[in-house]
């Protein structure tokens, strides 16, 4: 192209954003900067998008101050994002004080700061926030009511979940999702409380999915009830026969019961052409560098 404006750059930033290539796409940002080329607050929240994704401590602190020096005061978008981006890149504290210095909060705004402190297991935090968010006078929504149930199943608050997801559905007439059920059954898997959440799941409205059987296999692992672990992981293989985290699940389950013959074929069952193949998976943590 000839010429390029800043929509011209944000496109581009954008696209290797969305196509989970971070690294690109801030090294695009980059180059349009050295073009001098100003951002506009959809080219910002771009950037916060990225380093969000990177997860790295140190370009979300740079991201931020590099938002301040433009001296303006950032809209409510950015202001989201940045709590977001801190919260994801492991900064709950800075997320925090974004979050108390914050005007005019909206939903959306109480949503990520909840969202945040659940992920980083300050569930008693994260439902302070959900109460005072009622008595501000904002009604949760189900995307809301989801992110209280995450925090209370990071942080083991049973009563706490049960009685917000009653809230969901009696005070606030919402009708669960899938992601409601799986959230509150895991929350009673966590806390050793199989039986009631074997109940639970016998009075939802909605035929259970893969992820809450999975999430009632592991609980029957770790409590040595094999029995109903092996009815769970058959019934698992017919729902998604090509699914391979079901094979290992069985495969470790056969193994922890000693049937070695079982463990064998499930694992040559796992090697076969009609299993799909998962992608490596990586880690990786930022070193920070301390000088004295």
């Amino acid at each position: 192209m000839p010429s390029k404006n800043v929509i011209s750059w944000t496109s581009l930033i954008d696209g290797y954003n969305y196509n989970d290539s971070p690294f690109e796409a801030l090294s695009v940002f980059k180059e349009m900067e050295s073009k001098l080329v100003e951002p506009d607050e959809v080219t910002l929240l771009g950037l916060v998008s990225i380093c969000s994704k990177l997860g790295s401590f140190e370009k979300a602190q740079w991201a931020d101050e590099y938002i301040q020096k433009r001296g303006c005061e950032p809209t409510i978008h950015i202001t989201n994002a940045l709590i977001d981006m801190h919260a994801k890149c492991g900064n709950i504290e800075k997320a925090c004080r974004i979050f108390d210095r914050t005007v005019n909060r909206t939903l959306v705004t109480w949503t990520t700061m909840i969202q945040g402190l659940g992920v980083h297991g300050h569930g008693i935090e994260a439902l302070v926030r959900f109460s005072q968010m009622q008595r501000e006078g904002f009604k949760p929504d189900a995307v809301l009511f989801l992110c209280t149930l995450c925090a209370c199943s990071h942080a083991g608050l049973v009563d706490e979940g049960i009685n917000c997801f009653r809230s969901m559905t009696e005070d606030y007439s919402i009708v669960p999702w899938m992601d409601h059920y799986g959230s509150l059954v895991d929350l009673l898997c966590r806390a050793q409380q199989v039986d009631k959440a074997f109940q639970f799941v016998e009075r939802m409205n909605s035929e259970p999915d893969e992820r809450i059987w999975r999430a009632l296999l592991r609980a029957c692992k770790e409590k040595g009830d094999f029995v109903v672990a092996r009815k769970l992981i058959i019934r698992l293989l017919d729902l998604e026969p090509q699914y391979s985290g079901n094979y290992v699940l069985a495969s470790n389950l056969f193994a922890a019961t000693g049937e070695w013959d079982e463990v064998k074929r499930i694992r040559e069952e796992m090697s076969s052409a009609r299993v799909a193949k998962t992608d490596s998976a990586y880690s990786f943590v930022e070193l920070a560098t301390f000088q004295h």
